[in-house]
């Protein structure tokens, strides 16, 4: 067994840091933001389509709770 490194690598002991699989992009904290503020932009857009299209009033009644005075 020879101890040179393979062709293509860095001879530098592989570790979960630089370990990636081919074709995988790597999570950074940049992209976690972009995902997250996806996110809260579907939530948001699909609340606004939610209360827009909910405009009529009702009478709600719960046990002994009601909305009536």
């Amino acid at each position: 067994m020879s101890s040179a490194p393979r062709p293509g690598t860095t001879g530098a002991p592989a570790t979960a840091e630089t370990e990636t699989r081919p074709g995988r992009v790597p999570r950074t904290r940049a992209g976690m933001a972009w995902v997250a503020a996806g996110t809260a932009a579907v939530i948001a857009i699909a609340l606004i389509i939610f209360v827009a299209q909910n405009t009529r009033s009702t009478e709600v009644t719960f046990l002994w709770m009601s909305n009536r005075e």
